[in-house]
């Protein structure tokens, strides 16, 4: 399991076939819960976008406007 349920934006469940060819760019917002027993291969790009907490989106807004004052 690659995140919590309640963050998985793809479930592929148990006894699924899934097979993503070597041309494949995928990208998934969300999260990605693959259950036992199912038989996934990524052969191409993947990307799996997750949002950060709100306290880390807060301390990377602080450091960018420390950053651009320093211009």
């Amino acid at each position: 399991m690659l995140n919590p349920p309640s963050n998985a934006k793809l479930i592929i469940n148990k006894g699924a076939n899934v097979i993503f060819g070597k041309t494949s760019n995928v990208v998934i917002k969300g999260g990605v819960e693959i259950k036992e027993g199912a038989n996934v291969e990524f052969l191409g790009k993947l990307e799996i976008i997750t949002k950060s907490s709100d306290e880390e989106i807060e301390k990377a807004k602080h450091h960018l406007a420390l950053v651009k004052e320093k211009k």
